[in-house]
């Protein structure tokens, strides 16, 4: 086996059959830089992580914006998630969440609120299968994950609700949410052929209904491909219809993505904006 040269652990799942007995076999590989030593704890030296991005209007950029900055450790594990958010009215909300990582569980606090508290468990190759929202012994939500043999996330449930994705192609093609008053919606995507997903981060943020997780990369293999076109088929579909474009480095990473909503005119003059900074 080839030396992990990449700063970050990786994983793989090997399955033997026999007859009806089957085997799960992990095989761990340790990280190390590019010298062949094992990574010490402190910022990442992995390239191509996402490090900053700044949400805004681009009529009312200093009026309404978010921004929202990661920190990694060696490993290229999300550490920290700090956002900065500024409402129209002026008012400023500031919080960082931290990330401690246990053997297949992770452990989200914020020093905002004492009672904020997720711990996600992970299968062997480290996407969530079941988040719980709330301190131990006062656990608020359960929310449960499951993913096909290529790490797709394919359903997310809790108590009431639920929704299935539908990929083709290694892209999310159709998500089909449902819920316990038997209300049903379905969203379908289209996708860029030329442009490639290579953050593997969900930048329309449809695939959980914990960003935290997905900003942690969490929650399976995203789509191969940068999403284009969103259509909806709910009675408010018309308020998040609409189309993606994105700007990108020499590299191919994304430096710049927006999001023009259909609505009833088709046209959007003030589409939310999304600027990008990544790991050197």
């Amino acid at each position: 086996m080839d030396k992990n040269l990449t700063g970050k652990d990786r994983k793989a799942v090997v399955t033997v059959e026999c007859g009806e007995t089957k085997i799960l076999i992990t095989v761990e590989q340790k990280a190390l830089t590019e010298s062949g030593e094992i990574p010490e704890e402190g910022e990442t030296s992995v390239a191509g992580l996402i490090s900053e991005m700044f949400y805004y209007f681009p009529q009312n950029v200093d009026v309404e914006n978010q921004r929202i900055e990661l920190t990694y450790d060696k490993q290229g594990r999300l550490k920290t998630w700090k956002e900065k958010k500024t409402d129209y009215d002026g008012s400023v909300y500031i919080e960082t969440l931290t990330y401690e990582y246990g053997d297949n569980v992770v452990y989200i606090s914020s020093d905002r609120d004492e009672d904020y508290f997720i711990t996600a468990y992970l299968n062997d190759v480290g996407y969530v299968v079941r988040a719980e929202e709330g301190r131990p012994g006062n656990i608020q939500e359960v929310t449960t994950y499951a993913y096909d043999s290529e790490n797709h996330l394919i359903r997310t449930e809790q108590k009431y609700e639920w929704e299935e994705y539908i990929w083709t192609d290694g892209n999310l093609v159709e998500i089909r949410y449902g819920n316990g008053q038997g209300e049903s919606d379905i969203a379908v995507y289209t996708y860029y052929d030329n442009l490639v997903n290579k953050e593997n981060f969900d930048f329309s943020e449809r695939t959980s209904w914990l960003e935290e997780l997905v900003y942690a990369g969490l929650t399976g293999v995203q789509s191969r491909n940068l999403v284009h076109t969103e259509i909806g088929n709910s009675e408010s579909a018309w308020k998040d219809n609409g189309s993606w474009k994105y700007e990108t480095d020499a590299d191919g990473y994304v430096t710049k993505a927006s999001f023009s909503r259909l609505g009833e005119t088709a046209v959007d003059n003030n589409p939310r904006t999304v600027e990008i900074k990544h790991s050197k």
